[in-house]
């Protein structure tokens, strides 16, 4: 890759060696990508010596950037998801990258993904405040995990004991680097490796104030468990290929432990936790229970705190992490810095919220809704004050909260959820998302919250980005909600999956009549189009004599008269069908008239009414009318059939390639592909 201009600063860092191979680090051309880390929530930072190209991720979403590996892939998973920049890297990949892009995580987020040459390699770690990732070209990555490291630990580990009647101090030499874990259970200590090897017991028979110690090795691991009475403390050193702990005595504080819940707000728990290397399942002999311990190569690092779940059970320890769980099906993953805790079916964790402070607001504030994806229709009331003196007053204290929030993790979000239920609630999709992403990059873990996930995909249904909000609602905090399920409804209508539609309209059916007006028009009318697709014209007329009842804005009634004449088109009353798409088509909405127009035309050339030549004149002006949507590629697909029918191969393809792949996610595109295929054949083979 290129150099940088010089006022870039370099790229420092103090991984150890070991972590990244046995390398000596030359130094770091930096690129143009880099940001200042202290102020942006994702800094992108990229730097290259002759060995390898690194890559950082920091701020307070980049630190949180998850890296696995999938086969050739290297997938970073990062908690926003509006896409990072990451030009430079596609127009001028790293040694040893075939490709870069980025896609949208199912539960949420973004991923980079980096796919490798054959032969290349990637190592990733935490260090610094940042998450970095290398990319070593083919043929130079560092041999094994950890190129410093001996090739073998020692069949027999050395332990030797200094004791006094205070304290007793255990020496293990492994002669290599491996993983540990210590901590205490009950009136015990244990000692895991995640390396199978036999104790040498001979320099450790006086143990001060513990007593017995007995040891077992398993496929792939060691555990010792020293009987030690619960006053005394625990601590753990590592340093290469020895661990030192020391029993009793003045215990050390311990950190490089930090557990929370998955940035992407699904149910599960990740801690990270450098050099973490395995998962270690173990039986206590005399409780009989199931526990597992996670072990970290050196240096020490330990989880202080406690923490306890219906499911699991975090353990104070002086290295690595260790979890108690009375369920079968807990499974632990340790990859790289990060350790997964997670069940089939989820977690059961409370609210990302249920830690917070409580907000003193205002008792007028716009409320939380029965369901989290469900709009009050009390949000957008604004008194006497009016509109402009109400939102400033919800934005000033908005803006109190933010402030606070800067210093106290612990802060209240009631103040900006308020905004933003007014927001929504006011038809400004625009400024309600940047309300919520602005509150999710101060604390990514929110995305976890149901209300903050509904909300969000709420706002995007609103600016037509369905995709999006599809992946809002699909998160596991919305599983269970009726409001959810009648959105997933109404974006598998507009992308053309009838199916869907009527399965998630009928499983929120309950919570409809809680929307506002102008919303249960708009699915009402949604919900009759897929019945008509489905050939239900029963349920269609009764779904559209629902909305016509409910005294909707014009532009809704007119939506939900387009669907009524479609219906009268099936039914057979092609004229009453062509009276309807005539009368639509006079509206001075073009989103509206253009698909009525085409209604229209469709009819009058089916009856004989105008010429295939009047038709086409009037489509070629009608695909210029209304652009980016299923009615222009229906637009394209009429006009093209019809080119088609006449003989003129070269006017129908160039109708088609009009549309072309940028629309290649909008419903009836693969249709227009296929047209297009058969335009090109006609014409040239």
């Amino acid at each position: 890759m290129s150099g940088a201009s010089p006022t870039k600063r370099m790229l420092k860092t103090t991984v150890a060696a070991a972590t990244a191979g046995a390398v000596v680090f030359a130094p770091m051309a930096p690129l143009a990508q880099e940001v200042g880390r202290s102020r942006d929530p994702l800094s992108i930072s990229i730097g290259q010596n002759d060995t390898f190209t690194r890559v950082e991720f920091g701020g307070v979403i980049g630190v949180r950037s998850r890296i696995s590996r999938e086969g050739d892939k290297v997938v970073v998973r990062m908690g926003t998801t509006a896409a990072p920049d990451v030009s430079r890297l596609r127009v001028d990949p790293p040694a040893g990258v075939k490709s870069v892009e980025t896609r949208m995580a199912r539960a949420g987020g973004t991923d980079l993904i980096l796919t490798l040459e054959e032969g290349a390699d990637a190592r990733s770690g935490v260090a610094d405040g940042a998450v970095w990732l290398n990319l070593y070209a083919p043929g130079k990555a560092p041999q094994g995990a950890d190129a410093a490291k001996p090739e073998t630990t020692k069949a027999v580990v050395p332990v030797r004991a200094e004791s006094s009647e205070q304290k007793t101090v255990l020496t293990f030499d492994w002669g290599a680097p491996v993983g540990a874990a210590v901590f205490r259970r009950g009136d015990a200590v244990w000692i895991v490796f995640d390396t199978a090897a036999r104790m040498d017991m001979t320099g450790a028979k006086a143990l001060g104030p513990a007593k017995d110690a007995h040891w077992a090795a398993g496929p792939g691991y060691t555990a010792m468990r020293i009987a030690a009475p619960e006053g005394l403390g625990v601590s753990a050193q590592g340093q290469g290929g020895t661990w030192t702990v020391t029993i009793g005595g003045v215990q050390a504080a311990v950190e490089g432990v930090d557990v929370g819940r998955s940035d992407d707000g699904a149910p599960v728990l990740v801690a990270q936790m450098a050099g973490a290397t395995k998962a270690i399942w173990l039986t206590d002999p005399l409780v009989g229970d199931r526990f597992a311990a996670v072990t970290a190569l050196a240096p020490g690092k330990g989880y202080a705190g406690g923490r306890r779940t219906v499911d699991l059970t975090l353990i104070p320890t002086a290295q690595g992490l260790a979890v108690e769980t009375g369920a079968d099906d807990l499974k632990i993953e340790a990859a790289g810095d990060l350790v997964t805790l997670s069940r089939p079916n989820g977690l059961a964790l409370s609210a990302p919220t249920a830690g917070l402070e409580t907000g003193d607001h205002a008792a007028d504030a716009p409320k939380r809704a029965a369901y989290p994806a469900l709009i009050d229709e009390t949000w957008a009331t604004t008194g006497e004050a009016g509109f402009s003196d109400r939102y400033r007053w919800l934005q000033d204290a908005a803006g109190l909260e933010t402030i606070a929030a800067s210093d106290n993790p612990r802060a209240p979000i009631e103040a900006r959820m308020a905004l933003a239920r007014f927001l929504v609630g006011s038809g400004l999709n625009y400024e309600a998302i940047g309300v919520l992403n602005a509150l999710i990059a101060k604390a990514p873990n929110l995305q976890g919250e149901p209300e903050v996930r509904g909300l969000r995909g709420v706002a995007r249904v609103g600016i037509g980005r369905l995709e999006e909000a599809q992946v809002d609602f699909s998160g596991a905090a919305l599983t269970n909600d009726p409001a959810t399920k009648v959105w997933l409804g109404y974006i598998a209508s507009e992308m053309g999956d009838w199916e869907g539609a009527r399965r998630n309209f009928a499983a929120g059916a309950s919570v409809i009549d809680s929307f506002p007006k102008e919303w249960r028009a708009r699915f009402g009318a949604a919900h009759a189009m897929a019945a008509i697709q489905l050939n239900d014209l029963p349920a269609a007329q009764q779904l559209l004599a629902y909305v016509f009842s409910q005294d909707a804005p014009a532009v809704d009634q007119l939506t939900a008269r387009l669907v009524q004449a479609r219906m009268f088109d099936l039914n057979g009353d092609k004229d009453r069908a062509l009276a309807v798409y005539k009368a639509v088509a006079r509206a001075p909405l073009d989103g509206i008239a253009t698909p009525a127009k085409l209604g229209a035309i469709s009819l009058e050339l089916d009856k004989g009414a105008i010429t295939p030549d009047q038709a086409t004149a009037q489509l070629e002006q009608l695909k210029w009318r209304w652009r980016g949507d299923a009615t222009e590629m229906a637009v394209v697909r009429k006009l093209s059939g019809i080119y088609l029918q006449q003989g003129r191969y070269r006017e129908a393809l160039d109708a088609l390639r009009g549309a072309g792949k940028r629309m290649a996610g909008v419903p009836g595109a693969a249709e227009v592909q296929t047209d297009q295929s058969n335009a090109f054949r006609a014409l040239f083979l």
